[in-house]
């Protein structure tokens, strides 16, 4: 319990004025119910021995006064129960995210994206429900339990010793019980999770699917999730079901006894219809309550489970980053560098050297690790490397990497990725550039932007933008902020002749004052006099 409530504090801290007006409207609407019982067992009392009905203004008055109170302070606490519900939902899901980002990539790579988004935001949806629901409970349950207590004890004090023992049953069993219920709502939120990663799969490789024609075998990896799912949501249910049906057997048990006692206390005309009324009412509040505080215990159990796969993820240590910020890269250098992934060595003991006024071209036949080797001098595998990768004579991990991605790095990926945002969004990411038109030019970009200019503002649709007008998308990206380093990787695969020709004029023309790393087999896009050529 205090690990849920370490964890969900911070955010509803914000909200701290929010969150005690909805509970204390939830107060209000409980203790209204707290009168019904003298209003009703007064009303039976007075029906047998009046005479008249002029007493019945009283009671009309009193129901509608307490049934208007109770409408009107629900309303009201469930419009903050929905906001705070969804702020600090979604602050909680911001947060595990801002996390994520930070940690090792490679990491990140070996897990299911969907997997691991449903994960965080079913956990964190369950821990804000639960302390909400919590927070308000606890207090209008124990409020629930004092005073009727008190109330009953005076009138009958056997059925609040009743009360006591139920109670006492109800904790005992659920101390035997609350592994198995942990156990069993882990495997089944774990398999859940699992299972719609894989059925995310079916249609985020569709095209896969349909290239190679294995429609049956991606069905069967689906079928075992599957399966596998509903193996443990039996589970889950029998054992809520053992749980819960305990619960019923002490109610039944409880209000059987309750009668008998009550009835005795009637013949021998030791109390009252209407006070009976009234002993049962409060009696039927209390035990209520009681039940609440039991299956507080299952309910805890299942959001624990929520609260450990939370922990588990903010557990893991962020990637590295330094504190120094530099202003310029004048040199980069790889010493002794290796490198493994799966255990598999893609470099070892390498030493490269780039220097500002160079073209460096990579170049090695497919698979040998040259994206990934650029991804190391980003710092992308920051924990993942031996040896040392060292900017202006400074260990990389002693550099701020984000703000060196940020401001002097300038990347064009492989494969080009577009965000479903507008156009004017993936050409600048809402940054404001000088040289923008001059860019359009150099990549060829004139006549497609003067067909785009008034669609800036609208969505981008993938299936409507070339190869070549996506690779040019990537390569302005990484030319816009006039970095100090400026990486292409295969920037001419999808490009025209002439846009090549374009390109190639521009790098050598602002190369005198940057370090240009380009990843290609174009022998073409080489300048076999000036560039150096790295085989690795």
């Amino acid at each position: 319990m205090k690990k849920i409530y370490s964890l969900c504090y911070p955010f509803f801290k914000k909200h701290k004025f929010m969150l005690v007006i909805y509970v204390f409207l939830s107060i209000i609407v409980s203790a209204t119910s707290l009168f019904t019982p003298f209003i009703v067992g007064s009303f039976i009392d007075h029906i047998i021995s009046a005479e008249s009905i002029v007493f019945f203004n009283i009671y009309f008055i009193a129901f509608a006064f307490t049934g208007s109170v109770s409408l009107i302070a629900a309303y009201l606490s469930s419009l903050i129960f929905v906001k705070l519900q969804t702020t600090t939902g979604y602050e909680l899901n911001k947060f595990m995210i801002r996390h994520m980002h930070h940690l090792s990539l490679a990491y990140l790579q070996k897990e299911n994206t969907v997997y691991l988004t449903q994960r965080v935001n079913n956990d964190s949806n369950i821990l804000v429900m639960f302390f909400l629901e919590f927070t308000k409970n606890v207090v209008i349950n124990g409020f629930m339990i004092i005073i009727p207590v008190f109330i009953m004890f005076d009138l009958n004090s056997t059925l609040t010793l009743l009360l006591l023992i139920i109670s006492v049953f109800y904790f005992v069993f659920y101390m035997l019980y609350k592994k198995i219920l942990y156990k069993a709502k882990m495997n089944f939120v774990e398999s859940q999770s699992i299972f719609f990663s894989k059925l995310n799969e079916q249609l985020f490789h569709v095209k896969f699917i349909k290239m190679h024609a294995i429609f049956g075998k991606f069905i069967n990896r689906l079928d075992y999730s599957f399966y596998n799912l509903l193996k443990n949501a039996i589970n889950n249910q029998k054992a809520g079901y053992i749980f819960s049906s305990f619960d019923k057997v002490v109610l039944v048990i409880a209000q059987l006894i309750m009668l008998f006692l009550g009835g005795v206390e009637i013949v021998n005309n030791r109390i009252t219809i209407g006070g009976f009324t009234i002993i049962i009412s409060y009696f039927s509040l209390m035990l209520a309550s009681t039940r609440y505080f039991f299956n507080l215990g299952q309910s805890v159990q299942e959001t624990t489970v929520a609260c450990t796969r939370l922990s588990d993820i903010l557990a893991m240590d962020k990637e590295i980053n330094g504190d120094i910020v530099l202003s310029q890269i004048k040199n980069i250098s790889l010493v002794d560098f290796s490198f493994k992934y799966e255990g598999k060595n893609i470099f070892e003991n390498l030493n490269i050297e780039f220097t500002m006024g160079n073209v460096y071209i990579l170049a090695g036949d497919n698979g040998k690790g040259k994206s990934t080797l650029i991804n190391n001098i980003i710092g992308l595998y920051i924990n993942e490397y031996s040896g040392s990768i060292i900017y202006n004579g400074i260990d990389i991990k002693k550099i701020d990497l984000y703000n060196l991605r940020n401001k002097l790095l300038g990347i064009s990926e492989q494969e080009p990725i577009l965000l479903p945002d507008t156009l004017d969004y993936n050409l600048h990411f809402d940054n404001k550039y000088d040289n923008t038109h001059f860019l359009f030019n150099v990549l060829n970009m004139d006549k497609y932007m003067d067909n785009m200019m008034n669609k800036l503002g609208s969505g981008v649709n993938n299936a409507e933008i070339s190869g070549g007008e996506k690779q040019k998308i990537s390569i302005f990206r990484a030319l816009i902020k006039n970095p100090d380093v400026v990486i292409l990787d295969e920037p001419t695969n999808s490009l025209d002749v002439s846009s090549k020709v374009k390109l190639r004029k521009y790098i050598d023309s602002i190369k005198h004052n940057k370090i240009i790393i380009i990843v290609t087999h174009d022998r073409d896009f080489i300048n076999k006099k000036d560039d150096i050529v790295l085989n690795v």
